[in-house]
């Protein structure tokens, strides 16, 4: 969020050619959550963020191929850098007011990120601690 308007990207990739999402991607091998997002949303928008809360965990299960993926949205806040993003990957980056963004239709959105967004604009945001991290060693 920035001044009251959402941070959203227009996915140019071919599955999704279009499709208005939040900056997202893949957890990166030994790299955290919190990590992983701060780091995709710097790759996808050239934006800096810090992490202010939890919107939502989705437990998701491709019908298709059955493959399983779990997947955090939190909010942010912009501290820094200036919108840059790959044209291969990314159509547009924009920060849109909350009527624009509930008025496009929930299948102009990649997956559930419109069901997402409309917590983000109610206030439905959890603190960060109730995602603790830490590391463990197996005996």
């Amino acid at each position: 969020m920035k001044d009251g308007k959402l941070l959203l990207v227009q996915e140019a990739k071919r599955k999704f050619h279009g499709m208005y999402s939040l900056p997202s991607g893949h957890v990166d091998k030994d790299e955290n959550i919190f990590d992983a997002a701060i780091r995709e949303t710097k790759e996808e928008t050239g934006l800096d963020i810090k992490l202010t809360g939890v919107v939502a965990i989705h437990n998701l299960t491709h019908r298709k191929d059955g493959n399983h993926y779990i997947c955090f949205f939190f909010a942010a806040e912009i501290v820094g850098g200036k919108i840059a993003f790959d044209s291969n990957e990314i159509i547009s980056v924009e920060f849109m007011e909350a009527n624009k963004v509930l008025s496009i239709d929930a299948k102009q959105f990649r997956g559930k990120h419109k069901d997402v967004i409309k917590r983000v604009f109610e206030g439905n945001i959890l603190p960060l601690c109730v995602i603790e991290n830490y590391e463990m060693t197996l005996r």
